[in-house]
């Protein structure tokens, strides 16, 4: 009933799947952030819209940061990213840095699907003939999201490869031929981001699929000199499991309105992440620093 009553409008800086980052050299100096803000505000008008955020912005950014509080921005905690720091050779020898338990489990799954079940992988830098295939599973991941920050077209996933070619790798799954699993990934350098990640459902708990990505994806990074693996925000438990690093981030956030914008400064603490994720909560301060 009314869902007008419970939607608002949010003009944001930032990526709804990823850490924010300023596309600037040299330091993030505060009339960078009076600009940015008197950009945001006059479009919000024009727009009406009722919010301005700057979403997931990590210590780095901390000058930029200093600049909106001075301005009246509330600092939220928000989702942290996770990423994976690639000091191996071999999985192997990354299986044997985890827990003991950690690392039994993992085996176990894979002992059930190596040689078991035909999994085959490839890596194009456009999904081709597949594109419908993929967009279906980016569909069957995204209704199965606890926080399903943002919905994308499938005219995207085939215009990635067009306009970054070099970076854009899709992993691709196979079962006995057929496409089982995407993993849409950006490489630059020797960091890989994890961005979309879809599956099949059917078949996807049962063959362990989520770890099966996981351990390609890895391995192809330990032969292609990728040092660091991005993996962005939430399903954390596994994350955890796997020896990710967790890292802060803040939305930094404003109501158009002075008087709501007070309001909002009262549901700060309610809106931390760990009030709805028990993996967050209990990660232990130096796990988080």
């Amino acid at each position: 009933m009314c869902p007008r009553l419970f939607t608002t409008r949010v003009l944001m800086c930032g990526s709804p799947i990823g850490e924010g980052r300023l596309g600037v050299s040299g330091p993030p100096y505060p009339d960078l952030a009076q600009i940015l803000v008197d950009t945001l505000r006059s479009i919000a008008r024009r727009e009406h819209v009722s919010f301005l955020a700057f979403k997931d912005f990590a210590e780095q950014h901390m000058p930029f940061a200093k600049s909106l509080l001075s301005m009246g921005f509330h600092k939220v905690t928000s989702y942290p990213a996770t990423y994976l720091d690639i000091r191996f050779h071999s999985f192997e020898e990354y299986l044997t840095s985890l827990s003991s338990a950690t690392r039994k489990g993992l085996r176990r799954k894979f002992k059930q699907i190596d040689g078991q079940i035909n999994v085959t992988m490839e890596v194009r830098s456009a999904p081709g003939d597949l594109l419908d295939q993929v967009y279906q599973l980016y569909l069957n991941t995204l209704e199965k999201s606890a926080v399903p920050f943002e919905f994308v077209t499938r005219k995207f996933f085939g215009q990635i490869a067009i306009n970054m070619p070099q970076e854009t790798k899709y992993f691709l799954w196979h079962i006995d031929g057929r496409l089982v699993a995407f993993d849409l990934c950006l490489v630059s350098g020797s960091t890989l981001e994890d961005k979309y990640l879809g599956m099949d459902y059917a078949v996807a708990y049962q063959h362990h699929l989520y770890y099966v990505t996981f351990r390609d994806i890895l391995d192809w990074c330990i032969h292609n000199g990728i040092r660091t693996y991005s993996s962005g925000t939430l399903n954390y438990d596994p994350k955890k499991r796997l020896d990710f690093t967790f890292v802060p981030q803040h939305v930094y956030v404003k109501h158009m309105d002075g008087a709501m914008h007070s309001l909002l400064g009262l549901l700060v603490p309610i809106l931390n992440p760990e009030n709805f994720d028990p993996t967050l909560k209990s990660l232990t301060k130096k796990s988080m620093t």
